[in-house]
């Protein structure tokens, strides 16, 4: 047909010939189309959804924002600071002040870990209110990072709380490393170049033990938190560098006559193996004439404060530091008699020679035993000579475990007391 033409006729079913024209094979015509878009449209989206194509794929989650401070470095917010958020090393960080319900002030912490699971943290209430934090890897084949919390309590010469926080296996760590004098710990470190960091404290038994806490001194502490357990590493072998450079910081002001330091240095020269040396270096240089209270011992058994009539009062420095020691893990525990003891020192269930079985069998050998072990011990803390004086003990037990007759086992201990009393 001419397209520049007119038809010389309408088409059957045109407005103009009046017709109606059957609507049925339209609608027709768009159900198939319809049904023809559908399948064309619904097999586009099952292909977009397989490939991830540009045009249909989800937008990119956004990006971590970005650190706002170190790793590895101290966070202190004080108590008067607004509320505050950190972002470090994958942790954020939300601190904001609180009033407890004594009305103290205090912090809030919110730790948000690196997966996106919250806890929340209060410090505890004092009028300081201060928090410092730190967020570390202490192990360099691990990722996972560490969160340092140490709460301040505020206070003259007291006292941090320190808590290790870390996420691990959907689930929270929380490791208590109690509380310890002063306001922020020392940064970790790898003392031992073993790849796992080790933080450094101090042995606060020290504190006020022997001096006051201005002249006291106290041997290092070093404690490791590996996978939420914490260890103790102080007596470690692969540690005494540490305790090698503190002997030598310490060792001037103790022979300066400091009883504080010389506590600390002697402690200390223990770690290393070195303590009979540094034994006789403490005879000759401690004060003797401090009037400073002793620690004393208890002579009974007990988780509460010792009774008075219990309590064991050394006459000398040395002994109450041989014996102080002892008590914290530095040295052999020192003999104490029990207080209404009736058998000999030492435990007659393992005795198996002559001689021990007849010390165990009569009292007055067995009070005998008792007074040579305590003028053993005296002797020990006031020997220049210890190694010398061990020896000697030595060849006194071993004749006595030869012996059966009662008169020759108390003559033979009537002289080795007699010989230990004269040791001054």
């Amino acid at each position: 047909m001419d397209l520049g033409q007119r038809p010389s006729s309408p088409p059957p079913g045109s407005p103009l010939t009046g017709e109606k024209r059957p609507s049925w094979p339209w609608l027709l015509g768009l159900a198939v189309l319809g049904v023809v878009v559908a399948v064309a449209i619904g097999g586009e989206n099952t292909r977009s959804r397989g490939l991830s194509s540009p045009s249909t794929a989800a937008a990119p989650t956004a990006s971590p924002l970005p650190d706002t401070n170190i790793e590895g470095q101290w966070i202190e917010w004080k108590g008067d600071d607004l509320a505050q958020t950190f972002r470090v090393g994958g942790y954020s960080l939300s601190v904001s002040p609180m009033v407890d319900r004594e009305g103290l002030p205090a912090a809030q912490l919110k730790i948000v870990a690196p997966d996106g699971a919250a806890l929340d943290h209060q410090t505890s209430a004092s009028s300081w209110a201060n928090l410092t934090f730190m967020v570390v890897q202490m192990d360099a084949a691990d990722p996972t990072r560490q969160l340092i919390v140490a709460d301040y309590s505020g206070g003259a010469h007291c006292c941090t709380q320190v808590t290790v926080f870390e996420r691990r296996d959907g689930r929270w760590n929380r490791s208590e490393l109690g509380s310890w004098d002063g306001d922020v710990p020392a940064t970790p470190k790898d003392l031992d170049n073993d790849g796992r960091k080790e933080m450094v404290f101090v042995d606060q038994a020290f504190l006020y033990a022997f001096a006051s806490y201005a002249e006291s001194a106290a041997p290092p502490v070093i404690k490791q938190v590996h996978q939420g357990k914490i260890t103790t590493l102080s007596s470690e072998r692969a540690f005494r560098p540490t305790y090698a450079a503190y002997l030598d910081e310490v060792r001037p002001d103790c022979l300066a006559g400091s009883n504080g330091a010389c506590a600390a240095f002697v402690a200390t020269a223990a770690r290393l193996g070195q303590l009979d040396a540094a034994w006789a270096v403490m005879l000759g240089a401690y004060d003797q004439a401090s009037d400073w209270d002793l620690p004393k011992a208890c002579r009974i058994r007990t988780k509460d404060a010792c009774p008075p009539e219990a309590e064991l009062t050394f006459a000398t420095y040395p002994e109450a530091l041989q014996w102080f020691l002892g008590k914290n893990g530095y040295a052999s525990p020192a003999y104490i008699a029990p207080l209404n003891a009736a058998g000999p020192s030492f435990e007659c269930g393992a005795a198996r020679t002559a001689g021990e079985q007849s010390v165990c069998t009569l009292p007055a050998l067995a009070i005998q035993d008792r007074m040579l072990a305590m003028a053993y011990t005296r002797a020990s803390a006031l020997s220049r000579d210890r190694q010398a004086l061990r020896a000697s003990q030595r060849a006194f037990l071993s004749a006595r475990n030869d012996l059966a007759d009662p008169a020759a086992l108390s003559a033979l201990y009537q002289g080795r007391i007699e010989l230990l009393l004269a040791v001054d």
